[in-house]
């Protein structure tokens, strides 16, 4: 699996500042909503470092899970006494760090462990002790939370417990999340149904934004299903294996619920796309400056998925066009990149060292070019 990290400065500024203090042996909490992609953004660290990397979820955690479970023992004069077992993540960990390679600890949804939960935390960060063992210095402590008012079953965090981080607000970058929404955030093999799905959400999102995210106040209907980028995400995954479009509409509406599902289902009706073979045999056909946005995103999102050796300069062109006829710089320039970077690919697996192709087929793009290295 390759991981998938976004490249705007917002992304940029957190994993900044995440490396800076796993360097500096500083624990960091991350505040955010929910489904927004705080333990995705931990787990692409720790496989872009090759850290060992163990998560325990604070909505699950019973006190010996974090502190180890008390065995009856003897000390050297026989006498009776109360040890705790090593638990399996801290022996991991421990085992990584002893080994030079890195290790990280994830307190996931911090802020739902109950006080007696963050009380054997208390002495996990404030002394790295896990009963009466030591995590070793060189794992990191890092967390992620939801304030209480959103988090299920939520609790503040004790005084004690919160003086031990560094407070970070994680800022969720839209761009970030439709770039490795349309590229299943680094999944190999996706399917062509799966693209398809993805394309179209995206597409649908970019016209509702506020659908991105959006959970209910209501506490029994934060229980049910509500679009989050991690729903959308999901819901993507499973679409790709349905064939059948009244069972779509069923398992969409299982992810992002029914107010959401229909919005998508009126706009995906209302949606009016070329052939694909049309297009890229003769874009010039079209009138660009017709189409509504999130169509003409579709169209340049398939000719994206399609575009091989044999129909670079074909594919190109489309965008070309679509931007000098239509006007479209806003939708091509989202795409142009990842258009760039495919013919890259492309070129590089044909042992073509030669960028000039790139710089004459993408003359309208030249920052798109420039973030490529080309």
């Amino acid at each position: 699996m390759s991981t998938f990290i976004g490249k705007s400065e917002t992304t940029r500024r957190t994993l900044e500042l995440l490396r800076s203090a796993r360097l500096a042996s500083q624990n960091v909490l991350l505040w955010g909503a929910p489904g927004i992609g705080k333990t995705a953004l931990i787990r692409t660290l720790a496989e872009q470092e090759d850290a060992e990397l163990r998560i325990l979820i604070g909505s699950v955690l019973d006190p010996t899970d974090v502190a180890g479970l008390p065995i009856l023992s003897t000390d050297e004069n026989g006498t009776p006494i109360t040890r705790s077992t090593l638990p399996d993540w801290a022996a991991a960990l421990n085992a990584a760090a002893e080994a030079g390679r890195g290790a990280i600890l994830f307190l996931d949804e911090l802020s739902t462990t109950t006080p007696s939960v963050q009380a054997a935390l208390l002495s996990l960060v404030q002394g790295r002790l896990v009963g009466q063992h030591k995590l070793h210095d060189d794992v990191w402590i890092v967390a992620a939370a939801n304030d209480s008012s959103v988090a299920a079953d939520g609790w503040t965090l004790a005084p004690p417990m919160a003086n031990r981080f560094s407070h970070a607000d994680y800022a969720f970058d839209q761009e970030d999340w439709f770039d490795g929404m349309r590229v299943g955030f680094g999944k190999e093999n996706i399917s062509d149904s799966e693209k398809e799905a993805r394309g179209l959400i995206i597409a649908f999102l970019r016209q509702n934004i506020k659908l991105i995210s959006s959970m209910p106040d209501d506490p029994d209907e934060a229980g049910k299903a509500w679009p989050s980028p991690r729903s959308w995400d999901n819901a993507a995954t499973h679409l790709g294996y349905i064939k059948d479009k009244a069972v779509r509409r069923v398992a969409l509406r299982g992810y992002v619920g029914d107010t959401a599902e229909s919005a998508y289902d009126l706009w995906h009706k209302a949606l009016k796309l070329p052939p694909y073979a049309e297009v890229i045999a003769n874009p010039d056909k079209f009138a660009w400056d017709k189409f509504k946005t999130d169509e003409v995103y579709m169209i340049l999102q398939t000719v994206l998925d399609n575009v091989n050796k044999d129909n670079i300069k074909e594919s190109a062109n489309v965008f070309e066009v679509a931007n000098t006829k239509g006007s479209r710089t806003d939708v091509c320039a989202a795409l142009a990149l990842p258009l760039i970077e495919t013919v890259t690919g492309i070129l590089n697996s044909q042992g073509i060292k030669d960028r000039t192709i790139l710089l004459n087929l993408f003359k309208s793009y030249s920052k798109e070019l420039k973030e490529a290295d080309i």
